[in-house]
C-alpha cells in the first residue's frame, strides 16, 4: 500500500538525484563547466547546501513514509523518516506538530529533539533575515 509507493518513489528519486549528480560531474570533467560555475558548485557542495532538483520529491516522501509508519503505529520506522525529512530540508515545525498522522510519536523524546531543532532553526532565521 502507502509504505511501498512512497519507498518505491524513494528509491526512483535517489536514482535520478544519483543520475544529475553524475552529469554535473562529466561536464565538470569535460571542462563544460566554466571556472566561475564550477567554483560556485564547489562551493555549494563544500557548505553542504547542495540540493539536487529530487530533494524536493524526497523530502516530502520521507515525511508522508514517516506519517504512515506512525499511524500504523511503528514508532521507530516513523521517527527514522521523520528524521530523515529534516535532514532533507523539511522544516514547517509548525505543521508537523499539528500533523495528526503522527500523534503516535509526539510523547517520544526524538520527536521533541527534531522540534527543538526546527524551532532553533526558526529563530536563527529570523534573526539573520528580520522583517522577511
Amino acid at each position: 500500500g502507502t509504505v511501498r509507493t512512497y519507498i518505491k518513489i524513494i528509491a526512483l528519486a535517489r536514482t535520478l538525484e544519483a543520475d544529475f549528480l553524475q552529469i554535473v560531474f562529466d561536464r565538470n570533467r569535460d571542462g563544460e563547466l566554466g571556472a566561475r560555475e564550477r567554483q560556485q558548485m564547489e562551493d555549494v557542495i563544500a557548505r553542504g547546501l547542495f540540493r539536487s532538483p529530487y530533494a524536493g520529491i524526497l523530502r516530502n516522501a520521507f515525511y508522508n513514509l514517516a506519517c504512515a509508519f506512525s499511524q500504523q503505529g511503528r514508532k521507530a520506522e516513523a521517527l527514522d523518516y521523520l528524521k530523515k525529512a529534516v535532514d532533507a530540508g523539511y522544516d514547517d515545525a509548525e505543521w508537523i506538530q499539528k500533523d495528526r498522522d503522527l500523534d503516535a510519536i509526539k510523547e517520544e523524546k526524538e520527536y521533541e529533539a527534531l522540534i527543538r531543532k526546527l524551532e532553533r532553526l526558526k529563530l536563527r532565521r529570523e534573526e539573520e533575515n528580520p522583517g522577511g
